[in-house]
């Protein structure tokens, strides 16, 4: 088995995925939410995703990226 942190950052996204990621990190202790009001584009939202994981091992995924078994 492997132990997961899952770290979402929204970059002040308007579809409403920020609202889901609440729910879904309220729900779940592994997952955490970082929400920007404004939207500071990829690197610094990459920047502060990473600046918060801790794991051995970090895996960045974007919006439109999938993660195979």
């Amino acid at each position: 088995m492997v132990d997961v942190d899952v770290i979402i950052v929204d970059d002040a996204s308007t579809d409403g995925s920020a609202a889901v990621a609440r729910t879904i990190a309220e729900s779940d202790p592994r997952v955490s939410l970082i929400e920007h009001p404004i939207n500071k584009r990829h690197i610094a939202t990459y920047n502060d995703g990473l600046a918060t994981a801790a794991g051995d091992f970090v895996v960045l995924l974007s919006a439109d990226d999938a993660l195979s078994p």
